[in-house]
């Protein structure tokens, strides 16, 4: 399986248009918490649509398909911050906060 994600082509991936009400308010009330009003666009990845719900490796596979510039939209830079956050199935609920 490693194998076959290490050769899929990844440069067709689009962001999707709308994240969802749940998404579209959780980044509305991170930004607010430190009165910053504008979300920038395609500052949260999704790949629920393609790659499905895998309930136990969420973040770490995002994270590295970034990091392998995967997901050309999306940089990770020395100093950012970056928020994570998935819920898998049976409600298996996992966050963290790391910096750069």
């Amino acid at each position: 399986l490693l194998d076959e994600l290490n050769n899929i082509e990844y440069y067709n991936y689009q962001p999707p248009k709308s994240l969802g009400k749940m998404d579209d308010a959780i980044l509305k009330r991170l930004y607010s918490l430190y009165d910053m009003v504008d979300v920038p666009k395609n500052i949260m990845p999704m790949t629920i649509a393609w790659l499905g719900n895998s309930s136990v490796a969420t973040i770490p596979t995002l994270l590295d398909l970034i990091l392998k510039d995967k997901l050309k939209m999306h940089k990770i830079n020395k100093g950012d911050i970056l928020v994570f956050a998935s819920v898998g199935a049976g409600m298996n609920i996992n966050a963290l906060i790391y910096k750069m």
